[in-house]
C-alpha cells in the first residue's frame, strides 16, 4: 500500500527521549491512514530499539528498522527513504516534536498544492517543558505561493535544516539523490542538489515543527576525535558543493548561492581549525586539504601585510600544539577574530 506521507525518524542512543517521541508519533499515526512512520535505529547500544518495540503501535503503518551499526544520520535517512512508500517523505529528528495538531493541515496542503517540496513552518523552543518559544525559523519568500527551487535557494542557502522540507520521493529516487554517509552537516550538502530539480516549492505558514534548543556540548567540541570528524566533514561538504556547482542543472542563481555558502563554510573551517584540537597526526593532512581548497593562506582575509598573515597562521598552529590553559586563552581572542571573518565572508 502507498501513502501520501512517509515520516522518517532516525535515532541513535535515544533511550532518554525515544518513548516521548513514539508517544507523539503514535498520535500522528492515529490521525490518518495516509501516513506511514518509519523509525530507523542507527545501531544504538542503549536499548533504544527495545523501547520503540514496546511503545509503538503494532500496525503495518508504523515500522522499526534496526541498522547493524552506527553510520550516522545520513545513512539512517537513506535507509528510511529506500523503505518508504509515501508520495512525500519528511525526515525529522527524534528529539524534536512534530506538532500532531497540524498534520491534517499539512496533508490538505499536499493534496491541494501538488508541490514538489513544501517548506514547513517551524519554531525553536527551549528544552524544558515550560520553556517559551524562542523564535520562529522563517524562510525568506512569499507565503503560500509556489516558486522554483532556484528562487528559494538563492534567498535561503543558509537555512539547511532538513526537517523543514517535505519532499516528493520521486525527486530523490529518479535523480538518485541520497545523503552523503558518515558526514557532519549532510543537510548543507544535499539541499542544493534537491533544489536543482524542484519546479514547484511552497513556503507554508503552517507551523508544524518544534525544533528543541539544547545547550551545545563544550566537552564534545573539545574532543579531538569529534573535532577531527567535524573538520574533515566540512572539507568534504565543501568539495561536494563545488562539484554540485558544476552540475549541468545548476542554474546561475543556485551557483551564486553555493559560492556564498562556501564562503561561510570556509570561515567555519578556519574557526574549527583554530579553536578545536585535532587528533594526533591529523594536523598536516588537514592543512594539506585546506591548501588544496585555497584556504592556506585564507583567501577571505586582507592579505596586506605579510607578517600579519604569518602571525595569524602561527597562532593557529600554536592552538593545536599548546597546553590546555594557553589554548583557552588563545581561543578567547580568536573567537573575536572569527566573528570578523564571518561578517566578511557573508
Amino acid at each position: 500500500m502507498s501513502y501520501l506521507l512517509s515520516l522518517i525518524v532516525p535515532v541513535f542512543n535515544g533511550s532518554d527521549y525515544i518513548a516521548r517521541a513514539v508517544e507523539n508519533l503514535s498520535r500522528i499515526h492515529a490521525i490518518s491512514n495516509r501516513i506511514e512512520i518509519i523509525v530507523v535505529d542507527d545501531g544504538s547500544t542503549d536499548g533504544t530499539d527495545d523501547i520503540v518495540r514496546k511503545t509503538m503501535p503494532q500496525t503495518e503503518r508504523f515500522k522499526l528498522i534496526v541498522e547493524p551499526k552506527n553510520d550516522g544520520p545520513g545513512t539512517a535517512r537513506n535507509t528510511g527513504i529506500r523503505n518508504a512508500t509515501g508520495e512525500y517523505i519528511w525526515c525529522v529528528d527524534a528529539d524534536d516534536i512534530v506538532r500532531h495538531e497540524k498534520i491534517e493541515a499539512i496533508l490538505s496542503s499536499l493534496d491541494r498544492d501538488h508541490a514538489d517540496v513544501m517548506v514547513a513552518g517551524s519554531r525553536a523552543i527551549g528544552s524544558t517543558p515550560d520553556s517559551p518559544e524562542r523564535f520562529s525559523v522563517i524562510s525568506n519568500g512569499p507565503r503560500n505561493s509556489l516558486l522554483s527551487g532556484e528562487d528559494y535557494y538563492e534567498k535561503n542557502y543558509i537555512q539547511c535544516f532538513f526537517w523543514k522540507f517535505i519532499i516528493k520521493r520521486e525527486i530523490l529516487i529518479e535523480n538518485k539523490i541520497m545523503f552523503a554517509e558518515k558526514l557532519f552537516m549532510e543537510d548543507v550538502e544535499i539541499l542544493p542538489r534537491i533544489m536543482m530539480f524542484t519546479k514547484r516549492l511552497l513556503i507554508s505558514d503552517i507551523v508544524a515543527y518544534d525544533y528543541i534548543l539544547r545547550p551545545s556540548s563544550l566537552t564534545a567540541s573539545m574532543n579531538p576525535t569529534v573535532s577531527t570528524f567535524r573538520m574533515t566533514s566540512m572539507l568534504n561538504v565543501r568539495e561536494q558543493l563545488a562539484r554540485t556547482r558544476q552540475h549541468p542543472r545548476c542554474g546561475r542563481r543556485i551557483a551564486a548561492a553555493i559560492d556564498a555558502r562556501i564562503r561561510l563554510l570556509d570561515a567555519a573551517i578556519m574557526q574549527a581549525y583554530a579553536c578545536h584540537p585535532l587528533e594526533a597526526g591529523m594536523v598536516r593532512p588537514v592543512l594539506a586539504r585546506m591548501k588544496d581548497a585555497g584556504l592556506f593562506p585564507f583567501r577571505h582575509v586582507n592579505r596586506a601585510g605579510g607578517m600579519a598573515t604569518v602571525a595569524r597562521y602561527g597562532l593557529m598552529a600554536a592552538i593545536n600544539l599548546s597546553p590546555i590553559r594557553l589554548r583557552r586563552l588563545i581561543q578567547w581572542f580568536y573567537v573575536r577574530y572569527y566573528a570578523s571573518l564571518i561578517r566578511r565572508a557573508a
